[in-house]
């Protein structure tokens, strides 16, 4: 993600995207270990590989402070045993295009420039698979999407520090990119910024049917409307975190929230995220899901932010 807002950025304002560029290396959502095997050139992969075949595409509106764009990469031949071409298209809101052309390694999921092969970046629009990470990290948690109409589980991985929140969600699968939202502050001319950057995945031909380990009653989220209005006055502050944590309370004790733990409710000495409001102000008004909400509380209760 880090290339890519990069490369959005930079076409934008040039000089002060390059700025913000330097304070992104921070902003990486997995642990994740690639494993050098080689790329089998037949319809299946190897496992800790990434799972690409020539034909393949994905495409993503990328939105940075509300200038939106899209970003689309297709892979093309296979250069040999462990390498595949891949084609980077990038549109702006005035539909001025940028292509580029470089080397992705199956193995390392690393990128090269090919006019530059010293040049490597990595490539984090999708993951080796099996999708290498801590399972005992409560800020990395297992779930599930709704991507064109099919029912996909989905490794969710959340991320706060004193500058800088941030969500992605890849299939798990696949080890596709689904989606991720960031919020963070950068240093603009001597000035802090905040600074929203978000990219969601809108079409690939690469997730084509329903997970086959989905449970179907999982996708049965229903809030009422009064959680809603909690959430958009608190994301407006015209209430407090322990009303909006009394909202949490109900959705954990009607079990729409799975936790651990007995229903009792306590907002923690942590400050909740700003991404957690952001979200709110979102889903009250129809923007992101039920499920996209509920994804981001299941965080603060795992990370001991809202306490159960």
């Amino acid at each position: 993600m880090q290339r890519i807002m990069c490369a959005f950025l930079l076409r934008q304002e040039e000089l002060k995207f390059k700025l913000l560029c330097v304070t992104m290396a921070s902003i990486f959502l997995l642990e994740i270990s690639h494993v050098g095997i080689a790329f089998s050139q037949t319809d299946s992969c190897q496992s800790h590989t990434l799972c690409v075949h020539t034909g393949n595409f994905l495409k993503y509106v990328v939105s940075f402070d509300q200038i939106n764009g899209s970003q689309s990469f297709e892979f093309g031949k296979i250069l040999d045993t462990k390498h595949i071409e891949l084609v980077e298209k990038y549109t702006d809101g005035k539909n001025k295009t940028w292509n580029g052309t470089f080397v992705l390694n199956l193995g390392t999921g690393f990128i090269q420039n090919t006019q530059d092969r010293s040049l490597q970046k990595p490539f984090l629009e999708i993951l080796s698979v099996p999708i290498q990470y801590n399972k005992t990290n409560p800020s990395t948690i297992q779930g599930w999407t709704n991507f064109n109409g099919f029912k996909r589980t989905s490794l969710e991985s959340f991320q706060s520090s004193t500058n800088s929140t941030s969500r992605s969600e890849y299939d798990i699968e696949t080890g596709i990119l689904l989606g991720e939202h960031s919020i963070f502050i950068a240093t603009i001319y001597g000035k802090p910024e905040l600074v929203e950057f978000s990219e969601r995945l809108v079409d690939t031909n690469i997730i084509n049917s329903d997970s086959s380990d989905l449970q179907v009653s999982s996708f049965n989220i229903v809030i009422p409307n009064w959680v809603k209005n909690n959430a958009k006055w608190w994301s407006q502050d015209q209430i407090d975190d322990s009303e909006f944590v009394k909202a949490i309370q109900y959705l954990v004790t009607k079990k729409i929230i799975q936790v651990p733990h007995s229903p009792a409710a306590a907002i923690s000495s942590h400050q909740i995220p700003h991404w957690i409001k952001s979200n709110a102000a979102l889903w009250s008004v129809g923007k992101i899901s039920d499920k996209d909400f509920v994804s981001g509380i299941q965080y603060l209760i795992n990370v001991g932010i809202i306490l159960v």
